[in-house]
C-alpha cells in the first residue's frame, strides 16, 4: 500500500512501492553478509519517505512518457 509523504499526501505510486518493497529486503540481508565478513554495507543508503516521494515522481515521468503496449511501434513490427 502506498506511504504518505513527508506532507501527508499521497504520493508513491503503487509500482514503486512493490519496487521498494521487493528491492529493501534484499539490502537488508546484502548488508548483513557484508557486516559479517567486517565489510563496509554494500547499500549504505537510506529511502526516506521524502526520497521515496521523489522517485515516485520521477517513476511516473518515466512511465507517462513510456510508449503504449500495442501502440505505433507494435502496428510497425518493431520490437525493442
Amino acid at each position: 500500500m502506498p506511504r504518505p509523504g513527508t506532507d501527508g499526501l499521497d504520493r508513491s505510486s503503487p509500482e514503486l512501492a512493490e519496487i521498494i518493497a521487493q528491492w529493501l529486503p534484499l539490502t537488508y540481508a546484502l548488508n548483513a553478509i557484508n557486516r559479517s565478513m567486517g565489510r563496509d554495507d554494500l547499500y549504505p543508503f537510506v529511502l526516506t519517505p521524502a526520497v521515496q516521494a521523489k522517485l515516485s515522481f520521477v517513476h511516473d515521468v518515466i512511465a507517462a512518457a513510456r510508449p503504449e503496449e500495442g501502440g505505433a511501434a507494435a502496428a510497425s513490427g518493431r520490437t525493442s
